[in-house]
């Protein structure tokens, strides 16, 4: 089975190695977003839509009938666009779509200026989160790097703007972790987008709960992909 992994603020194609070893016999589709990674000296893009683009042209050609799309909080969001836009290219679509770590895209960002931050803040903010190392975050050569990649995807994901459309008839799973900050309603809410939502799945941890958690999340990863279409 091929799984498509969508990259979250900060993420890059490295992201997600940890979850490699328990979905082995699956191949896992990476995406690496300008600025980072393999594409470190392409520009940094600010706008939600141009990186949508970025990740449709990315996967024009390379997917494979009967893919998952998965995405973790920004990348949840990019699942989402992204699979109405391969219906508006007229590309090949997910059998299934994963969306973690992120309220339905019908909630608004609640007030969130994180690009706007002073340093010392952001590091807060990225320390609260999880998920980043310490020693990345306390390394001021390594923070010069990738600051301005948090500051483009954090602007990118409190400038965008929902655009109610018709739920798509594919498989919605979504899981959240149980320390986050994200309210029943707004988990529930994703029903919105799809006809076949699955029920909400919490795993113990926070926001990165499916690095926490990487057997068991991956394990319902793989029985959502691999369930069949009622």
């Amino acid at each position: 089975m091929q799984i498509v992994l969508l990259p979250y603020a900060g993420g890059s194609s490295f992201s997600y190695n940890v979850l490699r070893d328990h979905l082995r016999g699956h191949e896992l589709l990476m995406l690496e977003p300008p600025g980072r990674g393999r594409r470190l000296r392409t520009p940094l893009l600010r706008r939600f839509d141009h990186i949508l683009n970025d990740i449709v042209d990315q996967l024009d050609g390379r997917l494979e009938e009967g893919f998952t799309l998965f995405g973790h909080s920004m990348g949840a969001l990019l699942a989402r666009e992204t699979a109405h836009e391969l219906k508006r290219r007229s590309l090949p679509m997910p059998a299934h779509i994963v969306c973690t770590g992120s309220e339905a895209p019908s909630f608004s960002p609640k007030g969130r200026d994180y690009h706007k931050r002073s340093r010392p803040e952001l590091i807060e903010v990225l320390r609260d989160f999880g998920g980043s190392q310490n020693e990345v975050l306390d390394h001021p050569e390594l923070m010069e790097l990738l600051e301005p990649v948090f500051r483009a995807d954090f602007e990118a994901v409190e400038t965008y703007r929902y655009v109610e459309r018709p739920p798509l008839d594919i498989p919605l799973t979504v899981m959240i972790g149980s320390e986050e900050d994200i309210a029943p309603e707004e988990a529930a809410a994703w029903e919105r987008e799809s006809t076949l939502m699955r029920p909400v799945i919490t795993l113990p941890g926070g926001h990165f709960f499916l690095f926490e958690q990487a057997s068991e999340f991956a394990k319902h990863l793989t029985i959502s992909a691999q369930t069949q279409r009622p």
